[in-house]
């Protein structure tokens, strides 16, 4: 399981696994060191520019997109957002009942996630375990259950 260690003065996130605990907290003031799991809470505690850089990770990591046009739209879609200060949609229904977004907005975000969510159904080498890719690939919280995640209604 994936775990992200945020420091509140500095707002720096280290994402590690278990294996770096200790070198890692070696380093850091420990009394300082605030560890999250949950995606949502990065994103309240660090702003939109951990979201984005953490978004980065979710795209290299879990996408093989060897060609560079693709990678270089989803970048341009993910400045974007970052630029407009919301971050990208979590939930499809979230996305479309939303009269503030644009058409263009919804097509560009909700299109390649769908297209990404079906190539990683065709391709199950790829493995969708930690939190950020589970909301990428359409995925919600189930309420009482300790955020335990269930498949969105299509």
């Amino acid at each position: 399981m994936c775990t992200f260690i945020v420091v509140p003065d500095t707002k720096i996130v280290y994402r590690t696994s278990a294996k770096h605990w200790l070198s890692l907290l070696r380093r850091l003031d420990a009394e300082r060191v605030t560890a999250f799991s949950d995606f949502r809470a990065i994103f309240q505690k660090c702003g939109i520019v951990a979201y984005f850089f953490n978004w980065m990770r979710v795209v290299q990591e879990q996408l093989p997109l060897q060609n560079s046009v693709h990678i270089k739209n989803i970048m341009i879609i993910l400045k974007y957002q970052c630029r407009m200060g919301r971050p990208l949609p979590l939930t499809r229904d979230g996305l479309t009942k939303n009269p503030e977004r644009s058409p263009l907005e919804i097509l560009s975000s909700e299109a390649w996630k769908r297209n990404c969510a079906h190539m990683c159904m065709e391709a199950l080498s790829v493995q969708v375990t930690h939190s950020t890719e589970k909301m990428f690939f359409g995925q919600q919280f189930r309420e009482g259950t300790g955020y335990d995640f269930c498949l969105l209604n299509k």
